[in-house]
């Protein structure tokens, strides 16, 4: 039942110690054996393309608006259970990985809309979840897609302030980029 939190306490260093295509093939690998190669071919097969576009739009507004502004974080957050309806929040505090303490990512300055990606939504309402280890597989790896569309879209630029993202709710926050 925990095995869900166990993935999302390794996507953190796996961020930091593997590239992307390492990163995406074994999480692939993870819901290919606690589901099935079918969900996770289905998954691998949704096209991010304009989803990374619509994020990287919406990233360069939010760096727009941080400029103007005592930004401590870009923080991104989507909500699983809507639509995978993603919102940024520029925020006035950051506290490092290393405090295990996310209380930061709610005392924020602005916020501005995000991307949906409901193709991922369709595929967590049928196969998804967090209480069995083929839903966690599953949701795990969508997870780790949208992780991995963000730091597509996020990479184009440079920033010094942190830039994070989670699903709502989550904790830890992944950090994809510390100060």
């Amino acid at each position: 039942m925990d095995l869900i939190y166990d993935y999302l306490d390794d996507i953190q260093y796996d961020i930091l110690s593997l590239d992307s295509k390492a990163l995406e093939k074994k999480y692939f690998e993870i819901c290919k054996d606690t589901a099935n190669k079918d969900i996770a071919k289905e998954i691998q097969q949704v096209d991010l393309n304009n989803y990374i576009a619509s994020l990287t739009e919406k990233f360069q507004q939010t760096l727009q608006h941080s400029h103007n502004q005592n930004i401590k974080a870009i923080y991104f957050e989507y909500d699983i259970d809507n639509n995978w309806e993603g919102t940024f929040f520029l925020c006035s505090e950051y506290n490092s990985l290393s405090e295990e303490d996310d209380d930061w990512a709610s005392d924020w300055i602005e916020v501005i809309d995000g991307s949906s990606l409901p193709e991922f939504s369709q595929i967590y309402d049928q196969y998804g979840g967090f209480e069995e280890d083929d839903e966690a597989g599953v949701t795990i790896y969508l997870i780790v897609r949208t992780i991995l569309a963000f730091m597509a879209s996020v990479q184009l630029f440079n920033t010094d302030v942190p830039v994070c993202i989670a699903y709502h709710d989550q904790d830890p926050i992944i950090r994809i980029k510390e100060d």
